[in-house]
């Protein structure tokens, strides 16, 4: 079951995506977690290759990584239970200071 995305970035701080992989500057090893396009806006965690990518790209990336799907790392992730107890206090129903044409495609459902 999936529910929203808080953008947490509790998923590419536990691997990278394949994309991520694709187009790394470094070489992944065992040991290594966090991908390396994980970019921290504000409180929340945006995709770094999404960020810096054109429109037609963004679709591309946004399709391939199933952005807007939500997300289904809900167990043992603070960060996201921080996130959601914020967005509960200042009434928010969204962490994300993107523009609404942005929001279905910049929020990791891993974004």
């Amino acid at each position: 079951m999936t529910t929203a995305c808080v953008g947490s970035g509790f998923c590419c701080k536990t691997a990278p995506c394949y994309l991520g992989m694709r187009y790394a500057t470094k070489k992944y090893t065992i040991n290594d977690h966090e991908c390396e396009y994980l970019t921290k806006v504000g409180d929340i965690y945006r995709c770094g290759l999404y960020l810096k990518a054109d429109d037609e790209m963004k679709v591309k990336i946004s399709n391939a990584l199933a952005f807007g799907g939500g997300c289904s790392s809900t167990l043992f992730n603070p960060e996201r239970e921080r996130l959601i107890r914020k967005m509960s206090r200042s009434g928010s129903s969204s962490p994300s200071p993107v523009s609404s044409s942005d929001t279905k495609y910049a929020a990791m459902c891993c974004i």
